[in-house]
């Protein structure tokens, strides 16, 4: 293709998007991110790309719309931003020349540069998040185990024969109310399991974390 220039109007602006798309869609690096997310959807994509670089360079504001916001889930790194610049400055510096060009290239390495920075940071955020509630998680199930363990503890040793002691209580009263303590603690249990298996499912089951568990069930069996 000649070389033109400079970039003065959306005829430009297509051959910058399509001319850039092109090299990314075969490009060992990038190829498979952008092919995975955009699919099927490439028309669309790149027409948004065409309002978006002819609201930047040409001043005609047909763009609106977040530009970081479709991007924060990207599995992309420092890798991929250093090859995402250097195939736009290559497919920049092949079709034009001047002083938007130039602009061009300006913007595109300031825009990787915010992009790889707030990805990062948006990244790290997500896995703190992910660390914290899966932390929750893990003691809340712990915490279930021993007050688990704490009421069988309490109404074994101590009510099933304590009651006996009290003024007026019959045997028959006493299993009586033996039966209804148990009945309320068959409840708990019931309860206290839930929370036990809903917590150890949505936390990223981790064999080694949750093997404390292993033995905490069992444990809980025998004091029954």
């Amino acid at each position: 293709m000649e070389k033109q220039i400079d970039i003065s109007e959306l005829e430009d602006i297509k051959v910058l998007v399509n001319s850039f798309y092109n090299k990314v869609q075969q490009d060992a690096i990038l190829a498979n991110i952008f092919n995975g997310i955009i699919q099927d959807n490439w028309s669309k994509h790149l027409e948004k790309m065409y309002r978006f670089w002819e609201t930047l360079l040409v001043r005609d504001h047909t763009y609106n719309g977040s530009q970081f916001a479709p991007h924060a889930n990207l599995p992309v790194n420092e890798v991929h931003f250093d090859r995402w610049k250097k195939l736009f400055k290559e497919m920049v510096d092949e079709n034009f020349t001047g002083n938007t060009a130039d602009e061009a290239k300006w913007h595109a390495e300031k825009m990787a540069e915010m992009f790889q920075m707030k990805i990062k940071h948006y990244q790290n955020n997500q896995t703190k998040t992910t660390y914290i509630m899966n932390s929750t998680k893990y003691q809340l199930a712990i915490a279930s185990v021993f007050i688990w363990i704490g009421f069988i503890c309490a109404i074994s040793f101590m009510e099933a024969w304590i009651k006996f002691q009290a003024l007026g209580i019959t045997l028959s009263l006493g299993l009586g109310i033996g039966r209804l303590v148990f009945q309320a603690l068959n409840k708990v249990e019931i309860i206290l399991s839930i929370i036990i298996i809903v917590s150890m499912l949505f936390s990223g089951f981790n064999h080694f974390k949750w093997k404390h568990l292993y033995f905490a069930i069992p444990l809980i069996i025998l004091l029954e």
